[in-house]
């Protein structure tokens, strides 16, 4: 489902607010860790609720296509760019893990989600080139110290900032391409 929070934000009010926020905490909602968000929906069918979860559940990012399409009408315009930000590592380091049924299981959800965003980074790399778009991204070097991908504390967020700011300013510290995967897919 891909909601429109700006058309939802217009309509204002205590029902446009309180609608705004539930798809916000849908998208937040990882199934298994947090409970998916009721939303009564109206249609030609009824009246009726859905289940929303994090749409990493099923595919990691969406870009539209029309976004990728240069318009036939405008001769000389600048291709279109599209930014994607990865909020985790596009590799994993080799590391060791629990022979317990939860860590095997959140090892295994991990790593499944890390090769769809892989995939679905690739196949939206390879649809921009043939559309004459272009995709510049950004992901977690592996280079990084290991984080918890649920730790959001300003603690555990400020160094990984500044390790991102300073990456694009310096360019003397590891950087998201010089990681093999992600250096494949920007020499593109």
């Amino acid at each position: 489902m891909v909601w429109d929070l700006g058309s939802i934000a217009m309509n204002g009010g205590p029902i446009a607010r309180a609608f705004f926020r539930d798809v916000l905490v849908a998208s937040a909602s990882v199934p298994g860790m947090f409970p998916p968000v009721i939303i009564r929906v109206q249609d030609s069918g009824g009246d009726y609720s859905e289940a929303h979860v994090d749409r990493t559940a099923t595919v990691p990012f969406f870009v539209p296509p029309a976004l990728l399409q240069l318009p036939q009408d405008v001769p000389h315009r600048s291709p279109p760019t599209v930014y994607v930000i990865v909020d985790g590592r596009l590799c994993e380091k080799p590391m060791s893990t629990r022979l317990r049924f939860r860590t095997i299981v959140s090892r295994s959800i991990s790593a499944g989600m890390t090769h769809m965003v892989r995939t679905t980074l690739e196949l939206t790399a390879s649809t921009a080139q043939r559309q004459g778009a272009n995709l510049q991204y950004s992901a977690i070097p592996t280079a990084y110290p290991n984080l918890d991908a649920f730790d959001f504390r300003a603690t555990a967020m400020r160094p990984l900032f500044q390790y991102g700011y300073e990456c694009s300013r310096v360019r003397n510290i590891p950087c998201p391409a010089e990681d093999e995967f992600i250096g494949r897919i920007a020499a593109r």
